[in-house]
C-alpha cells in the first residue's frame, strides 16, 4: 500500500513536472516567435522554416517529456533545456538589435537648442528688460522659433539676416544693438570673426525649441530606387543643429539591379543654396544653416529627390574603423598626412581608425585638392563596406557595430526603412555593383554668401561634369 502511495506520488509529480515543462517551452516559443515578428528583416519563408524547426524540436521535447520511460524524459529535458536557452538567447539579441536600430532611426521632432543674447561689453544693459525696443539682429533660418520664444518676454525689434556673414555686417554698420545667435552659430562666429566676438558678452541664455522636418516628408521605398545624402560634420562628436560639412557623398541605390553610385560633391563646391538669390556658396557652408538646406541644395544642384539622410561625426569613421580591426585601403601616391602627420605609402595601406580619418580628410598632398579628397572618401566607406560585408566575424558582431554607430550618426531615416531594407537583401542575398564619381570644377578664390566681406576658395562647378553626374544618377535609377 505504502508502495502504491510513494508511486502515485511520484506519478503526481512528474505530471506536474511535465505540465510545467511544457507551458515553460510553449510560452518560450510564442515568445521568440513575437520577438521574431517585431524585428521584422526575415522574409515569410525563413521565418516560417526557421519557427518550424524550432517548434518541431519542441514537439518532440514535449513528446519525450511525457513518456514514462526516465532516459526518455532526461533526453526531452535535455532538449527543452538547449532549445530553450537558445530561445532565450536569441530573444535577448533580438530585442537588443531592435533597441539599438530604434536609437539609431528614432529622430526626435524637437530639438533644444541654446540662444545666446549678445551685447556690446561697454553697456550696461543686465537683464532681457533692458533690451525693450532695440533692434535684435537674428538669422533667417530659425527666427520664428525664435520670435515666438522671445514674445511674451520681451517687445524686440527684429533685423533678420539670410547669412552669418551678413549678420555681422549688420552688426560693425551699427544696424543692430543686439544679436541672438544658437550656440553653434556662435562658435562659428567665434572661429570667424574672433575680434567681433571679444566686443561682445552674453547677457543671458535662452532653450528655444527647434521643430525637425518630418521624414515623412521624404518619399521612401526599399524596393524602388532611393538616394541617402551622407554628410560629414567636421566634429569629433555630438551632433550640432547646424555644422560644416565636410564630407558630402549621396548613396543612389537601385534594388532592382542591385547597383549603388556614390557621388562625391566637393566641400567647397560654388553652390546656389536654396531659396536664395544672389551670392553662391561653398556647399560646406551649407550646412550651417540645417541639414534640410544641405538636402535641398543637392537637389537643386543635381535635379533629383533625396529620399534620407544620414549624419556622422569623425568619431564615427575612427571607432567603426578600429572596431572591424583596421581596413586596407589603395593609395595612388606616397605622402604625409596633414593631420597628426602618418606616412601613407604608395599601394594598399593597413589603416587604424585615426589614420583612416587623416587620410580621407587629405587634400593638400594632392595637386586635385578637394576632388582627390572626396575620392580618398569614398575609397574609405568602400573598403568599409568590403570589410563587413565579407568577414562573418564582424556580422555576427552586429550589435557591437550598431551600439557603436547609434553614438555617432544622426538620420531621419525610420526602423521601418531599414527593415525593408534588410529584409530585401536577406530575401535575394544578391552582390552589389558599386561604382563612384564625382563632381568637378575650377578652383579660383571669391565672396561667398556666408562670409560676403572676405574672399574664399571655392570651385566652380564645371557644367559638363554636373551633366555627367546628373545622367549617371539618372541611368542608374532608371536601369
Amino acid at each position: 500500500m505504502r508502495k502504491n502511495k510513494n508511486y502515485n506520488k511520484r506519478s503526481t509529480s512528474n505530471i506536474v513536472f511535465s505540465m510545467l515543462l511544457t507551458i515553460v517551452i510553449f510560452l518560450i516559443f510564442c515568445l521568440l516567435l513575437l520577438t521574431l515578428i517585431k524585428l521584422n528583416i526575415l522574409p515569410l519563408k525563413y521565418l516560417l522554416l526557421l519557427t518550424g524547426v524550432i517548434l518541431l524540436f519542441d514537439i518532440i521535447s514535449v513528446i519525450l517529456i511525457w513518456c514514462r520511460r526516465i532516459w526518455k524524459k532526461v533526453l526531452g529535458g535535455v532538449i527543452a533545456i538547449s532549445i530553450g536557452i537558445i530561445s532565450v538567447f536569441g530573444i535577448v539579441n533580438i530585442n537588443k538589435t531592435y533597441g539599438l536600430l530604434d536609437d539609431i532611426t528614432t529622430l526626435i521632432e524637437e530639438h533644444e537648442l541654446t540662444y545666446y543674447i549678445l551685447v556690446k561689453n561697454d553697456t550696461t544693459y543686465k537683464t532681457l528688460d533692458d533690451l525693450k525696443g532695440l533692434k535684435n539682429g537674428i538669422l533667417d533660418n530659425n527666427k520664428d522659433n525664435v520670435k515666438k520664444y522671445f514674445k511674451s518676454k520681451v517687445d524686440f525689434s527684429y533685423v533678420e539676416y539670410a547669412s552669418i556673414g551678413y549678420l555681422m555686417m549688420g552688426y560693425q554698420n551699427n544696424e543692430i544693438d543686439v544679436i541672438t545667435v544658437s550656440s553653434d552659430i556662435y562658435e562659428i562666429i567665434k572661429e570667424n570673426y574672433p575680434d567681433i566676438i571679444t566686443n561682445l558678452r552674453k547677457l543671458e541664455e535662452a532653450t528655444v525649441k527647434t521643430k525637425v522636418t518630418d521624414s515623412s516628408l521624404y518619399k521612401f521605398n526599399a524596393y524602388e530606387p532611393f538616394i541617402i545624402y551622407v554628410s560629414g560634420y567636421d566634429v569629433p562628436n555630438n551632433f550640432p543643429i547646424n555644422g560644416r560639412s565636410d564630407v558630402n557623398i549621396l548613396l543612389v541605390v537601385n534594388p532592382n539591379t542591385n547597383k549603388i553610385l556614390l557621388v562625391n560633391t566637393p566641400r567647397d563646391y560654388y553652390v546656389q543654396i536654396h531659396n536664395t538669390n544672389g551670392l553662391r556658396d561653398k556647399l560646406t557652408h551649407v550646412g550651417y544653416y540645417g541639414i534640410d538646406q544641405s538636402v535641398s541644395t543637392l537637389e537643386d544642384l543635381y535635379d533629383i529627390e533625396i529620399n534620407r539622410y544620414v549624419i556622422v561625426t569623425y568619431d564615427a569613421v575612427v571607432n567603426l574603423v578600429n572596431a572591424i580591426d583596421g581596413i586596407d585601403v589603395y593609395s595612388d601616391k606616397t605622402f604625409v598626412t596633414s593631420h597628426n602627420k602618418y606616412y601613407i605609402k604608395e599601394g594598399m595601406n593597413h589603416f587604424n581608425g585615426n589614420q583612416a580619418l587623416a587620410f580621407s580628410q587629405e587634400r593638400y598632398a594632392y595637386t586635385t585638392g578637394d576632388r582627390h579628397r572626396g575620392e580618398n572618401q569614398q575609397a574609405v566607406i568602400s573598403a568599409i563596406i568590403n570589410k563587413i560585408s565579407k568577414n562573418k566575424k564582424y556580422l555576427l558582431e552586429y550589435n557591437n557595430l550598431l551600439e557603436l554607430l547609434s553614438h555617432y550618426t544622426s538620420t531621419n531615416a525610420k526602423i521601418e526603412d531599414v527593415q525593408s531594407i534588410l529584409k530585401k537583401q536577406i530575401n535575394t542575398l544578391a552582390s552589389w555593383d558599386v561604382e563612384t564619381i564625382g563632381a568637378d570644377g575650377k578652383g579660383e578664390e571669391n565672396v561667398t554668401f556666408t562670409y560676403p566681406n572676405s574672399k574664399a576658395y571655392v570651385m566652380v562647378p564645371d557644367e559638363n561634369s554636373v551633366n555627367e553626374v546628373k545622367n549617371k544618377i539618372k541611368n542608374i535609377m532608371e536601369n
